[in-house]
Parts: structure tokens; C-alpha cells; sequence
């Protein structure tokens, strides 16, 4: 059509079928349920973890995706963010809470990828190379993976 798409296997009939098949096996067996649910465990656990250690950190998030932001300047979230921030403009930490990346950047990114990130994957999570990137639940997680999660960002902050 009138779309240019490229990529390495794009469009590739094996990797479409691969694609589909994926997709149906997702949708009759409750996948995105389960990471969803998954991803609000672990932003609810993080914002505890934040509220107690980090409490001018920001956990933010949607579904199965979940980070916490090196933020500066903000206090323990309120009520309204304990599911990660809703970027709620009535939220008293809307001002602080992360928007873009040049909102990201302007946290403590060195002290994530020199420090926080190295110490995270010493207890055994691998977390994405740089604050701009967001953290996954996958299929394979468990709820038990969602709890040593937290216990090593309780050690790593």
C-alpha cells in the first residue's frame, strides 16, 4: 500500500504466521490479564518500596509495564498514584511527575546506570540498559518473580 514499513523480517509469511499465532494464544489464554495484573502488583510494591526509601523517586507505568524515574525535587506520592503516576493534574506531585523524556533526563540517570542498574542485576534482575526504557512483565512471571523483584529494589535503593 502507501505505507512504507522495513524491518528484517516485516512481512515475512513465517514470521506472520508466527505473529498470529502469538496473538491467538495470547488472547485465549488470559496473557494479557495475567501481565496486566502482574504489572499492578509490581507498581503497587514499588511505590511502597519508593514511598519508604526513595520518596522523591516516581514509579510510573500502565498494563504490564513499570519503572521507577531517578526523579528529583518530589514527595511520597499520594493516594492517587499508588498504581504508578496517573499523571493527574489534581495530584499534588503533578508538577514533579516525569511527562517527557527531557523530564527523565533531567533525574538522576547517571546514578541509575552507574550504580542502581548494576546492583539490580546483582540480585538477579535485568533491568533495560537506560532510564528512558521501560521494564516488561512477561507471560513466564510469576507472582513469586514479582516479590524478588521487589525485595531487590528494597535492597538496591
Amino acid at each position: 500500500g502507501d505505507v512504507f514499513q522495513a524491518g528484517t523480517f516485516s512481512g515475512h509469511p513465517v514470521t506472520m504466521a508466527a505473529g498470529l499465532e502469538t496473538l491467538e494464544y495470547a488472547a485465549e489464554n488470559d496473557v494479557y490479564e495475567h501481565v496486566n495484573d502482574l504489572g499492578r502488583q509490581l507498581r503497587g510494591g514499588l511505590q511502597a518500596v519508593v514511598a519508604d526509601q526513595a520518596p522523591e523517586y516516581t514509579v510510573v507505568g500502565t498494563d504490564s509495564l513499570f519503572k521507577v524515574v531517578f526523579t528529583r525535587g518530589g514527595d511520597a506520592q499520594s493516594g492517587a498514584c499508588t498504581d504508578g503516576c496517573s499523571q493527574d493534574p489534581s495530584c499534588d506531585r503533578f508538577e514533579s511527575c516525569p511527562k517527557t523524556g527531557g523530564d527523565v533526563g533531567r533525574g538522576a540517570v547517571d546514578r541509575w546506570n552507574r550504580v542502581f542498574r548494576p546492583q539490580m542485576l546483582d540480585r538477579g534482575v535485568l533491568l533495560s540498559q537506560n532510564q528512558y526504557e521501560s521494564q516488561f512483565v512477561s507471560y513466564a512471571h510469576t507472582e513469586e518473580d514479582v516479590e524478588r523483584t521487589l525485595d531487590a529494589y528494597r535492597e538496591a535503593l
